[in-house]
């Protein structure tokens, strides 16, 4: 313990990248073996140890743990935060590696990225992630995967503002979600695309 907080960065600053990492991956183990069903590590705070210590195997996973963990009382913009970081993490490691480590893959934690960030009001990156999502999915292959992210496209477009764009992107949903037969995303989309026409005026 520090008594004054200048000291303890004074003292920081002056150790060694080694002995830095050894002490960021030290304090994340003793955490872990701290927590108990009554009383669970704290999340946010093992990410961050565990991204200090370059562990990026136990950061992703803490950092996807934080970000659901902020997702559950509402804390977007703190879960949109990791969820960006664990986008970058992922892309350091094997991807097959990575998929074994969180549920999901990486279009599904880009979605949750923008989601994330469009309820955190940071529209202009929900639109990017999405689209972003949108070219990682194959239509040929996944129409339905590629309709339904177009239609979440739609959330972050309108949200936005742009209520042509939000139109365009549920109808470009629709044309990649089959009509035959009728199914759940369909629906969905039909839905969202009458919502936007009726507040667009066209009844």
């Amino acid at each position: 313990a520090f008594r004054h907080t200048l000291l303890q960065e004074v003292v920081y600053a002056e150790l060694f990248t080694g002995e830095r990492l050894r002490l960021h991956a030290g304090f994340a183990r003793a955490l872990e073996a701290r927590a108990t069903t009554a009383s669970p590590a704290p999340v946010a705070e093992l990410a961050y140890h565990w991204d200090a210590a370059r562990d990026d195997r136990r950061a992703l996973v803490a950092h996807v743990d934080s970000a659901m963990a902020a997702e559950r009382v509402y804390a977007h913009a703190e879960a949109h935060s990791h969820y960006e970081r664990a986008i970058e993490l992922w892309d350091r490691l094997p991807h097959s590696e990575a998929e074994a480590l969180v549920p999901g893959d990486r279009v599904a934690l880009i979605q949750r990225a923008a989601e994330a960030a469009s309820l955190a009001g940071e529209h202009a990156r929900a639109i990017e992630l999405g689209r972003t999502a949108i070219l990682a999915v194959d239509p040929a292959t996944d129409p339905v995967r590629a309709g339904l992210l177009n239609e979440r496209l739609r959330w972050f477009l309108w949200e936005a503002g742009d209520q042509r764009a939000a139109a365009e992107a549920v109808r470009a949903a629709l044309v990649l979600i089959p009509a035959d037969p009728p199914s759940e995303p369909r629906a969905r989309a039909l839905a969202h695309l009458g919502g936007v026409l009726l507040f667009a005026g066209s009844f």
